[in-house]
């Protein structure tokens, strides 16, 4: 009775891990991205679905052209260029021609109000013998007058003025340098989250194309396992029926029970592998009827010799969001360099040219001041504004020292990260060997067995124990596989570039940023 509770133990414990295996695979439900036509190498086309057989790195390049998460990012790429040439444009006057044409209920007009006006006149009186001239006796003489209210026009209602304007700032007490910089330090950062970006896909990809490789795998475990269990069925039968005695109907039954179980899980593990392939589909940016192949027979095992420490190193160098980091502080900087420009004076350079064009020839539109022009130095001095710029540089300082802790705890869980990744690559390849000795041993085993339950040297329960053992020391084996390959995929998402060239000839993607 131990002994057959130890056998169902043993045989529900494959199962549930053939299960776990196939359910260890990321879901689909995990990816939210669009989906995109993309043409490639077209294996079957049935009703208007393809089937598409492709290596991981025709995957990789398909997700990178479809993927609208990185156009979405490419686009944050070109906003910060244009920002940035937006700052530059600063260094340039600025010169603006204005023309406008106004209509007024009536004339412009200057009235003079009516007033009395008094003048004084002088005059002499010639007195001599045969009227010759000499000095006369002055006669003065006040006269006053009343003049009118006087309305003169200085020009027509209708008109139309021209200003042709350049300012051109000299000197901004260097905040034009700092909004230059935060722009360009902002460029830096886009590119950084668009080679992030990459990174995301890249992994992705290969997490669901390995994904869809184990669920595979599994699968053919278990239907390899389900055509044995059905030829010791027969086997079994056949002995049974024959009546020799060492087999018995509750030995046939046991067989019954576990191949019908086995049969019933086939479905469900071809399930979770379509599931893992539309997941992959889906990442690359393909329509939803369309389907993927693996053209990758298996899981391949590609260790490479790395260390933690030069690891822990590339993290700090070219993981996109150190990159990203430093260029927030270099933004950060900036904006304290403009916060301290508000204390400081300006000079701009001003002038224009105007012209009015009026149908009246006199008062203010005479023809001398028809056309006039202005130049002129503009000096700005800020003397008091209620303590605002103190508070601004105040805030950007704390701003720029809440970034440098915040990439303190980054660099941190980096590290930590990389290490927990790196030993789960490193106890994975450790457990590759042992494993691979267990599969060659079950292998042995299950063969030894059947040959001798043929001979009815041993009991039909030890047939099953050693199917069951073989299937799951199988998907221990794949399982290992599976999380070597996904812990160097990841690892290389961390680090921000290739691991191991060797892995999938994935040398061709480009992960880094050159530096």
């Amino acid at each position: 009775m131990e002994r057959q509770s130890k056998h169902r133990a043993t045989w529900q414990t494959v199962l549930a891990t053939l299960l776990i295996c196939s359910t260890f695979v990321p879901g689909a439900s995990s990816v939210e991205l669009a989906r995109k036509d993309h043409s490639s190498q077209e294996t079957n086309v049935e009703q208007g679905k393809k089937v598409l057989r492709l290596t991981l790195e025709e995957c990789i390049a398909i997700a990178l052209e479809n993927s609208h998460r990185r156009r979405v990012s490419r686009f944050a790429v070109e906003i910060a260029e244009a920002q940035h040439r937006q700052a530059l444009s600063s260094y340039w006057p600025i010169v603006k021609l204005e023309s406008a044409f106004s209509r007024m209920d009536e004339d412009l007009v200057n009235v003079t109000p009516a007033r009395e006006v008094e003048s004084q006149s002088e005059a002499y009186i010639t007195l001599g013998p045969g009227g010759a001239d000499y000095d006369g006796i002055p006669i003065y003489t006040r006269v006053k007058a009343d003049v009118e209210e006087l309305t003169d026009t200085l020009r027509d209602r209708e008109s139309i003025d021209t200003s042709l304007s350049l300012i051109y700032p000299l000197h901004t007490g260097g905040k034009r340098s700092a909004i230059v910089s935060k722009a360009r330090y902002g460029l830096e950062a886009a590119k950084e989250k668009d080679r992030r970006t990459i990174l995301e896909v890249v992994y992705d990809v290969k997490r669901f194309y390995f994904g869809a490789l184990l669920s595979r795998e599994v699968r053919q475990i278990a239907e390899e396992m389900l055509v044995r269990l059905e030829v010791v069925r027969d086997l079994t039968e056949a002995m049974y029926k024959q009546g020799a005695g060492t087999v018995k109907k509750t030995d046939y039954l046991r067989t019954e029970i576990m191949l019908n179980t086995t049969r019933a899980i086939v479905p469900l593990l071809n399930r979770n592998e379509q599931v893992a392939k539309a997941a992959l589909a889906n990442t690359m940016g393909m329509e939803w009827e369309d389907s993927v192949e693996l053209a990758e027979e298996k899981i391949r095992f590609a260790p490479c010799q790395v260390d933690l420490k030069q690891l822990i190193g590339d993290c700090y160098v070219f993981n996109p969001d150190v990159a990203r980091l430093q260029a927030g502080l270099g933004a950060a900087e900036a904006g304290v360099r403009e916060a301290r420009s508000g204390n400081r004076p300006t000079v701009a350079l001003f002038g224009s040219l105007n012209r009015v064009d009026n149908s009246y020839d006199y008062g203010i539109v005479n023809s001398q001041n028809e056309k006039s022009w202005v130049a002129g130095l503009s000096v700005q001095i800020p003397i008091f504004d209620g303590f605002l710029t103190t508070r601004k540089v105040v805030e950007a300082r704390v701003r720029l020292l809440k970034l440098r802790e915040e990439g303190i705890l980054l660099r941190k869980g980096l590290a930590l990260q990389t290490k927990q990744i790196f030993l789960q690559m490193e106890t994975a390849k450790e457990q590759h060997q042992a494993v691979q000795n267990a599969l060659t041993s079950a292998e042995e085993n299950r063969d030894l067995i059947t040959r001798a339950y043929r001979e009815g040297l041993t009991e039909t329960r030890e047939v099953i124990e050693s199917q069951i053992i073989e299937a799951f020391v199988k998907a221990q084996y794949q399982r290992i596989l599976y999380e070597h390959v996904e812990a160097q995929a990841h690892l290389e998402f961390v680090v921000g570039k290739g691991v191991s060239s060797a892995l999938w000839g994935t040398s061709a993607v480009p992960l880094s940023s050159g530096k």
